[in-house]
């Protein structure tokens, strides 16, 4: 399910990371395209981590990781897509990789209102249907 959501998050940018390891870490990710395919106004997504194990940032090239959620939020990493290996999830970014490890997720709008892995669905099947449609018309 995580690696699904962080998927659909592509392009997207990571704007702020809070929260404890272990614990609840929230993410919030800056798309724009998608967060638009809502009815209220906002810019972001954000996503809560519940019982948090891991939440590290390895650079490609690099072979350390750093771990101080403040360092890797200023990084302002762009999600390019995301897989499952064991237990972790990792988020392939355009300059790393983000590996995860937690017990749960949930989304939010950047209003603060709940939404559903089904509503970010949609979203996503709204933007690519039209983006389709629209690049057929060009």
């Amino acid at each position: 399910m995580s690696e699904q959501i962080w998927n659909m998050l592509h392009d997207g940018c990571i704007d702020s990371i809070s929260g404890n390891i272990p614990g609840k870490v929230q993410v919030r990710v800056n798309i724009l395209y998608l967060r638009q395919m809502f009815s209220e106004d906002g810019k972001s997504i954000i996503v809560t981590l519940d019982n948090c194990q891991k939440f590290e940032y390895e650079p490609y090239g690099s072979s350390s990781r750093f771990t101080e959620l403040s360092v890797i939020e200023s990084r302002s990493l762009e999600i390019l897509s995301a897989d499952s290996h064991d237990n972790d999830i990792h988020i392939f970014c355009v300059e790393g990789t983000i590996y995860l490890r937690h017990s749960g997720i949930s989304l939010a709008l950047d209003t603060g209102r709940q939404i559903t892995v089904v509503e970010l669905e949609n979203a996503c099947r709204k933007y690519w249907d039209k983006f389709a449609e629209k690049n057929k018309l060009d």
